[in-house]
């Protein structure tokens, strides 16, 4: 194992062990977004101008939030009122992950399965939940994952009354 291999591992596991004994800290984060080598700045995401789907309009909107700290953090303010942030168990998805596929599934009107696809294949939607195009481990989402997530973002629960 090379020495700057190692030395990452040393500090994935040591931030493991800190995030074990801190058993109180939030385990859902806001946004947990950090680009890989070879990923663009969600903020440079090419996103096609002159498509007539409703996609790339929807992304572009997604960008502009994600490049506007205040507004990111006014409706991640809102997106945590109406999900409950977990102090146990496993890390969830971010905050960030479910809007963006929260938002996909209810633009497309899609169901799960399609969803599945289109957040494991498509590059545009990929590319805004931070995930690089090309790597060793390729981040996946399973129906399930994306069933016990996604479906926290309801409408309802996030209209600012």
């Amino acid at each position: 194992m090379k020495s700057s291999q190692k030395e990452l591992n040393w500090v994935i596991n040591d931030d493991y062990s800190e995030k074990r004994k801190n058993r109180k800290a939030k385990m859902r984060q806001r946004d947990r977004i950090v680009l890989d080598i070879g990923s663009l700045p969600i903020e440079k995401i090419p996103i096609p101008t002159k498509s007539r789907d409703e996609l790339p309009a929807v992304m572009r909107s997604l960008q502009y939030i994600y490049g506007n700290a205040e507004l990111r953090e006014s409706i991640f303010d809102i997106l945590e009122k109406g999900i409950k942030l977990e102090t146990i168990g496993c890390p969830g998805m971010s905050l960030w992950e479910i809007l963006v596929i929260g938002v996909t599934r209810l633009t497309l009107g899609t169901n799960y399965d399609r969803l599945e696809h289109i957040v494991n294949f498509d590059e545009l939607v990929r590319a805004m939940l931070g995930i690089e195009k090309f790597g060793a481990v390729k981040k996946e989402y399973s129906v399930q994952a994306l069933r016990d997530n996604v479906h926290l973002l309801k409408v309802r629960k996030c209209s600012k009354r």
